[in-house]
Order: structure tokens, then C-alpha cells, then sequence
């Protein structure tokens, strides 16, 4: 299992076979991704659910997400797989990849979750995810019986935004990611700046 480092103590295991990763094109699964792509040879499954209540934006911005990663690091052994569903719950997220896990296709799959903000960090539209990623929770990195990887699970945006920097991604691959969540009526590649998850992405990188 390769292990490496980058700022504020963040490591990313990288075993030598073929994984899986979940990427939402937002800007942690992105930078996770470009990890994988850099540093990892064999074939890498990603795989990306869209859904209908936030138009799909997902299948749009992924693809774009990939290409650059392919034309940053030289890696295309990637295989893309995208599925639909009207809403989003974690059992979605997580159901068809697992299914590629039973049936032995790889065995390790990376998620991008992160922590939350400081607690003492107030955005106008309200609490983000807390109970998943509370910051004052230290949590596994690598759960359910060593096949899931979450490397960036207790770090912040800002940790996030300084590992971009250190490998020199802040104008090729940050501004094809796209982190906004707002449900209705939005444009694919845009950010609304007002829902939490904009609001995060504006305290850790100082910018849309």
C-alpha cells in the first residue's frame, strides 16, 4: 500500500489494483480523484449518481472533471459510471458500487467526505451536514471491514484549499468543480453562493 502526504498532515493509501471512487464533481471528490489518477497505474472505476431534483448537474460537470484530470496527469485508465434517481439518499450513493465490491471487480473505494467548519463558524443559510461530519468528532479513515478509504474525512475546506495550492491546481482544476447544492431552477456550471455548501466553498478557498 503506497502512502502519501500532503499539507496539514493529510495521507491518501493507494493500494496497487484497481479501486473505486465516488465523485459528485465538487471540489473534494475532484481532488481526490486527480490524486488517484496521478499516483495510481491501474484502472480506476469512478462512478457518479445524478438526480433529478438538482437537474442532473452532477452527469454534467463529472465528465469535465475527468477530462481535465486525464489532461493534468496523463492518466485515461479510468472507467466512468453514471446512474440516476429522482432524490439522493446514502443508500443511492452507495448501493452499485457496492455491487462491484461483491462481485470482486476491487475491493477499496474512496469517498471525499469531509469535516465541517470550526463550530464556530456561522453561515447565513444555517447548519451544513453536522452529524455526518462534525469536527469535534476524530473519525476512522478506513471503515467498513478496510474497503472504505476516506482520507479527507477529518479535514476541513481550507485543508482542502491548501492541498489544491500545493499541487498546483487553484486555475486548471478547481474551477471546473462545482460544489453548489441548491435544489430547483439553477444553471449546470454556476454557484448560487447562498446555499451551505457554496458558503463552505467560499470560507475554505476564498472564492467560487
Amino acid at each position: 500500500m503506497k502512502i502519501l502526504k500532503f499539507n496539514n498532515n493529510t495521507t491518501v493509501q493507494i493500494p496497487e489494483e484497481e479501486i473505486g471512487i465516488s465523485c459528485s464533481g465538487g471540489a473534494d471528490s475532484s481532488l481526490l480523484l486527480y490524486i488517484l489518477m496521478k499516483y495510481h497505474k491501474e484502472k480506476i472505476h469512478v462512478f457518479t449518481l445524478s438526480n433529478n431534483i438538482k437537474r442532473r448537474a452532477n452527469a454534467i460537470i463529472v465528465p469535465n472533471v475527468i477530462e481535465k484530470c486525464i489532461q493534468l496527469t496523463g492518466n485515461f485508465n479510468v472507467i466512468h459510471h453514471s446512474w440516476y434517481s429522482e432524490d439522493q439518499t446514502k443508500e443511492d450513493l452507495f448501493n452499485y458500487p457496492y455491487q462491484f465490491i461483491e462481485n470482486k471487480h476491487f475491493k477499496y473505494y474512496y469517498y471525499a467526505v469531509t469535516a465541517n467548519p470550526p463550530v464556530d463558524t456561522v453561515f447565513q443559510s444555517g447548519i451544513g451536514e453536522h452529524e455526518l461530519r462534525n469536527p469535534l468528532v476524530i473519525k476512522d479513515e478506513v471503515t467498513h471491514n478496510g474497503y472504505l478509504f476516506t482520507p479527507f474525512v477529518n479535514k476541513d475546506k481550507k485543508v482542502i484549499a491548501s492541498i489544491y495550492k500545493e499541487l498546483d491546481l487553484m486555475d486548471n482544476l478547481f474551477p471546473v468543480t462545482r460544489s453548489c447544492e441548491l435544489k430547483g431552477k439553477l444553471e449546470y456550471y454556476g454557484h448560487c453562493g447562498k446555499c451551505w455548501w457554496c458558503e463552505e466553498r467560499q470560507w475554505g478557498f476564498e472564492q467560487l
